[in-house]
């Protein structure tokens, strides 16, 4: 079932003494957990691309851009336990005379295959020629640059779709999902707004600005026209641009990644985002960075980009993985890498209790037999008791009849001295947490 997360305060009826607190992950101690290391990756390995993990497997894998002396190819590595990367030698494509490589698509003419997102279709047949799909972007040497599709069975060896591409708009930023909970695949790409007042000479395309557009479609080849969903406003900076975007499904909602380009100074961090219908994104701490840059002469330092889908859930904690380069956007010889970072489980906002406060909700309903929170209480507490929909507590379930709970635990099972749940199940309920020296990241009927 989902969880209820803090982003907005459509749950929340009543609250006192409690305030939203952002969090930032923790970048890797490994980073960068892949950097440059053959002869097609020269000095540029970056995941303006894919990572999963299999749900039988539970093997990580990984599919990126490298560039090399061929262009820009599409390469493969898989890991066990997300940290640790091996590049197999697939023998599928061949570069520089030779087939030991992990490439598993390249452009003929020594074009580019740019952001990569690789789709596993839900429902399709396992042994479908048709089970995966790459959506990307060809900057093509023989023939129209644009989106294009390519199909597979495993994720490794693909077929070009003939009729490629399959939608040309001018910008080879783009990020794909598909989005189970419409059954539609969905395009994230950047747009560009014709602006002369907007002029950055050290910016590759001075006159022009970038925001983000959404674009859908049915079958992955037929394909909405581009439609501007999240642009700097007003109150920004002026030389911001959104350069890119990662939005993905989390729980019941969207979250995205934004790529916020800073034009003077020609760096890119990343702002958290979120959203109910994928279409209206509202900016969660706006113009502070979720992931911020490295230090000076980190990989890392100047530009931070995201994969299509960048979060995968391992016991506890959330791995995030991004690309890193360490030198402005349009310097020749900056060079790039795959990093990594933790954050809990639903750690991205908490409501927090400096003393004492609570969190009222509105009138839920009481889908399981138990009630979990995600929860910091190590140097304080928390105590939960439930309401009817009018706002009377319920018989049992008073803040003095709940076990009191003083742990730090992502998954923590909320009990009454005379537990009789079974009672409530079905119901519409209210729940208000009772915090003192505390966060609340998270609650969840199971």
């Amino acid at each position: 079932m989902s969880r209820y997360l803090f982003f907005d305060d459509g749950i929340i009826d009543e609250k006192k003494g409690v305030f939203r607190e952002c969090h930032r992950p923790i970048k890797s101690e490994h980073n960068p957990i892949l950097k440059p290391s053959l002869p097609w990756e020269t000095e540029i390995v970056y995941l303006y691309g894919t990572v999963s993990r299999d749900k039988r497997t539970q093997e990580f894998r990984m599919w990126y851009d490298a560039q090399g002396e061929e262009g820009i190819t599409i390469c493969y590595a898989s890991s066990v336990d997300g940290i640790n990367w091996e590049r197999p030698l697939l023998g599928i494509i061949e570069y520089l005379g030779s087939r030991d490589n992990n490439i598993v698509l390249k452009s003929e003419g020594f074009g580019n295959l740019l952001t990569p997102s690789v789709l596993i279709i839900p429902g399709e047949d396992k042994s479908s020629d048709e089970r995966y799909r790459l959506i990307y972007w060809e900057d093509s040497r023989k023939g129209r640059s644009g989106g294009c599709v390519a199909f597979s069975k495993d994720g490794l060896n693909w077929r070009k779709y003939s009729g490629n591409p399959v939608f040309c708009e001018p910008n080879d930023v783009l990020n794909c999902i598909y989005d189970e909970r419409h059954g539609r695949f969905v395009c994230f790409q950047t747009l560009l707004l014709h602006n002369p007042s907007f002029y950055y000479p050290q910016d590759n395309l001075p006159g022009m600005k970038r925001v983000i557009s959404i674009r859908e479609s049915e079958d992955s080849i037929n394909w909405s026209e581009q439609e501007k969903i999240i642009e700097p406003d007003s109150l920004d900076p002026p030389d911001l641009q959104f350069y890119g975007m990662s939005g993905f499904n989390y729980e019941d909602i969207y979250l995205g990644f934004l790529w916020t380009y800073h034009t003077e100074p020609q760096t890119s961090d990343i702002e958290l985002i979120f959203s109910r219908d994928c279409r209206n994104w509202e900016r969660v701490n706006k113009n502070e960075p979720f992931i911020s840059l490295g230090e000076p002469g980190s990989f890392d330092s100047h530009l931070i980009y995201t994969p299509n889908q960048p979060i995968i859930k391992k016991g506890e904690e959330l791995l995030i993985y991004y690309s890193g380069w360490d030198g402005p956007h349009n310097s020749s010889r900056r060079k790039a890498a795959i990093g990594l970072a933790r954050l809990r489980t639903d750690g991205f906002l908490s409501y927090r209790a400096l003393s004492s406060g609570f969190i009222l909700t509105t009138p839920i309903l009481f889908e399981g037999r138990s009630l979990f929170v995600n929860v910091d209480a190590e140097n304080g507490a928390l105590w939960v008791e439930m309401l009817n929909p009018s706002g009377e507590v319920i018989k049992g379930f008073k803040k003095e009849d709940c076990r009191e709970i003083t742990s730090n635990s992502t998954r923590e099972l909320v009990r009454w001295k005379n537990d009789g749940l079974e009672r409530l199940m079905g119901k519409r309920i209210r729940l208000r947490f009772y915090l003192k020296e505390a966060r609340l990241f998270s609650f969840w009927f199971e």
